[in-house]
């Protein structure tokens, strides 16, 4: 299987994490200020990361459960449970930004 960051193949490479897909701007006026729009929108892009390392963490698991017993798959598809527990935070914590602002 090839590496799923060949950047990272070598210690020297960075690892470099793949930015969300951009979205169409739309104009709503909210009534937020610029730094509340900022939270929302780093929020937002960290839930993405967090299930984009789901994706990739379960590929990664199932390649590896044959290995040790599947340890190293257990220990894995642990992590990608708490990426989802992650995402499902942060998906609320901006929801109720949303919801409060709006009250």
């Amino acid at each position: 299987m090839p590496p799923l960051f060949p950047e990272c193949s070598a210690v020297e490479g960075p690892l470099t994490l793949p930015r969300p897909p951009e979205r169409r701007a739309t104009f709503r006026p909210s009534g937020r200020s610029p730094r509340e729009a900022r939270v929302s929108t780093d929020l937002k892009e960290l839930a993405w990361h967090e299930r984009k390392g789901v994706q990739i963490m379960k590929q990664v698991a199932a390649d590896y459960r044959d290995i040790d017993s599947g340890l190293p798959s257990t220990l894995i598809e642990a992590m990608a449970q708490d990426s989802k527990k992650h995402d499902l935070m942060l998906r609320f914590v901006r929801g109720r930004l949303r919801t409060t602002r709006a009250s």
